[in-house]
This record gives C-alpha cells, structure tokens and sequence, in this order.
C-alpha cells in the first residue's frame, strides 16, 4: 500500500456499477491520521467533540466538512447509518488501515457518471493498489474506489476536481510540530474472539443495582423492567443453589441453533426459530434473547447511561467517563459472568451476505456485529 495518508474515497454500500462510487469522504490514515486527530483535539474541540466511533478501526467526524459539492447549495450528508458504516467499512478492509473519514455525502452528479463511465479516463494513473505507484504532485489528491472486487487507486489535481467534476476540498491543516503530544483518542470496545480462561475481574470491588431483580434460588431471576425471566448462569455453567460453576460454553451462530440459520437479506429476527434448549428450573422454552433484551442487562457502575453505552462503551465517547466495574452487568443477579461476548438472536442489517447478528460486550457495554463464525457465550430467556 503506498503511503500516502490522505485520499478521497469513493465509496457504495453495494458494489455494483452505477453504486460504487455512489458517496465520497476525505479518508486519513497512517501518521496523517494520528496528527490530524490531535490537531482536532488540541485546536478544533467543536469537531473533536462530534468525532464517532463506527469500529475500532474507524473513527468517523460528522462535523468535518472536507469535501464539497458545489453544485448543490446545501451538502446531501448520507445520514442511513447502516450506507455510512458499510461504506467506512468497504474502505477501511480496501486500505487494510486504521481511518478517520470526513463527512460523507453524496458524490457530485458530475464526478460520478464521469468515473463510473471511465474511470480511467476521469482520473489520473489509475492502477490496482498493489501496483499503483504515481508520484503525485504537491496540488494532486489520491482518489481511492473499489470495483468487483478490486481495490484501485487514481489521482487528480484539486483544482481540476473542482473545475471538472464540481468537487471541491477543504483540507484541514496540519501541524508537524504535536506529533509528540499524546491524547487519548475516541474508541468502542470491540474485542477480538476470547479463549475460554478465567474470567478476568474483581467480584469485591464490583457494586450492584439488584432493586429491579426478583432473584429466585432456582437459578432463575425475574427483570421487573422489561418482564422477563433470565437463567442466572451462562450455557454451560452450572447452578449450584447459590452462584454459577465453570465457564460458560463458546459457540458459533450456527451451532447456537439445532439447525443452520438462514439469513433474510438486510434484517431478520431469529429469536423466533425453533431451538430444543435443555429444560431448566421447570421450563421448557428458554430462546436467545433479542438485541434489545440483551443489551437491557448492561449497567455501568460509573453512571454512563445505557444509549451512551451501547455504542462507546461503559467508558463513554472519548473514554470521558472514567473507569467502571468489569462485567458490566449487575454480579449479584448473574454470579460468575466473564467479560465476555454473547450472542443475541438479532440479526445484522450491515450484511446480507453472511450470516451476522448482534453482540453485547460484557466487558465494556457495548453493542456490535459479528459474522456469525466467531464463538461466543449465550444466555438463555423467557418470556413470563
């Protein structure tokens, strides 16, 4: 990959030819990256403050107005998140880099027929990344997009992009001189799959917020919020009359299900399918929870609130609510719980390509997406 740390993207949620270049953002990544985000942190805290974290690999500022079309008399900002986030993500697996992107809006009319025409005649030495190795002038701009499959990279002058295509660029400025300073940047915590172990945390510093359970001494706890009734231990854990043995189970998607689960395109709830779980204090029809319901037993000991939480994180956006209790969910209630990740029934909307659904990171708070291959605990639920 040639290092060349700025570059516009052209980008689609769907790679077809006249979607893939459908939106375009300033892309940074790289030492270019690392110095713009602390140029932002140190001079420019309204756009700081708005900076999102889409993955732990992406980070993504609403409020950064790099590219333009002039054109239009207001930006058409793409606002679908599910387009925004699998469009970050389509660049971010295409340069196989950390990124920060600029707002994103929709390309100007002008440069998209243009280059899904030709792109090879709208744009400058355009060459599969692997082969690309223009020296690009100081006024010139690398333009990246991906095409069945292929990940290609051009280049045009600025002001010819303006001239031609209606698409004009206001590059924040940065300075060499803080590259030595240290921030602590935006993040979700987004663990990579754990391995079965010993569950990381102190259960005597940990606090409590029981008031809403009515715990049951036969492994089963009523949530008077959302009334429904929860096993207390994990899938493979045992009950022992008063807290959970062992470690929970680890599984993929498909084995959480007697049978392959087959994904509708876009969105699919599976909480409804068929699955003989093993009968359990007396019941006999425990399901995986929802990504809703799931995600109603995350409670952050440091007070970050629960919306807050579902995305960033018990630690809040940019880390700024401090330290919190590990696994975030209430110990008293389910004893023994690894900060790890469980599976919901929920499937991804990101992906009708493969099969994914919802997770809730019992370690930090949070909510994301995995492909459904990775192995990760369950907890089983009823309706009361």
């Amino acid at each position: 990959m040639i290092e060349v740390g700025t570059l516009i993207s052209l980008s689609g949620a769907v790679n077809t030819t006249d979607n893939f270049c459908k939106n375009i953002s300033v892309i940074w990544y790289g030492d270019q990256r690392s110095k713009l985000l602390r140029n932002l942190a140190l001079n420019n805290k309204p756009v700081w403050s708005s900076v999102e974290c889409v993955s732990n690999k992406i980070l993504y500022a609403p409020d950064l107005h790099s590219v333009e079309d002039t054109s239009q008399s207001k930006a058409r900002r793409i606002e679908d998140e599910q387009e925004l986030r699998a469009s970050l993500e389509s660049v971010q697996r295409a340069l196989n880099a950390e990124i920060f992107s600029s707002a994103m809006i929709l390309t100007p009319e002008k440069m998209q027929q243009a280059v899904i025409r030709n792109p090879w005649d709208a744009l400058m030495g355009v060459r599969p990344t692997v082969f690309f190795n223009a020296k690009i002038p100081y006024e010139g701009i690398v333009i990246q997009f991906e095409y069945s499959g292929v990940c290609y990279l051009g280049w045009h002058m600025r002001v010819a992009l303006q001239r031609l295509f209606q698409c004009a660029l206001h590059l924040p400025e940065i300075q060499e001189n803080v590259a030595s300073i240290t921030i602590e940047e935006p993040r979700v915590l987004i663990p990579v799959p754990l391995k079965i172990g010993k569950p990381e945390f102190n259960a005597t510093t940990q606090l409590s917020n029981t008031e809403r359970y009515k715990i049951h001494a036969d492994g089963t706890v009523i949530d008077t919020k959302t009334n429904l009734m929860w096993q207390r231990c994990s899938q493979g854990q045992r009950w022992t009359g008063s807290s959970c043995e062992g470690n929970p189970s680890t599984m993929t998607l498909d084995e959480a299900y007697a049978s392959k689960v087959q994904q509708a395109p876009w969105h699919a709830l599976w909480s409804n399918k068929s699955q003989a779980w093993p009968s359990f204090a007396g019941y006999n029809d425990w399901r995986m929870p929802t990504i809703e319901e799931l995600r109603s037993l995350i409670w952050c000991s440091n007070g970050t609130p629960s919306e807050e939480a579902w995305k960033y994180g018990c630690s809040g956006m940019g880390n700024r609510n401090g330290p919190y209790q590990k696994p975030t969910l209430d110990i008293k209630v389910f004893p023994n719980t690894p900060p790890w990740q469980f599976w919901s029934s929920t499937a991804s909307a990101y992906s009708s390509a493969s099969s994914r659904a919802w997770v809730v990171y019992f370690g930090g708070g949070c909510v994301n997406d995995f492909a459904g291959s990775y192995n990760y605990a369950v907890r089983l639920v009823r309706n009361i």
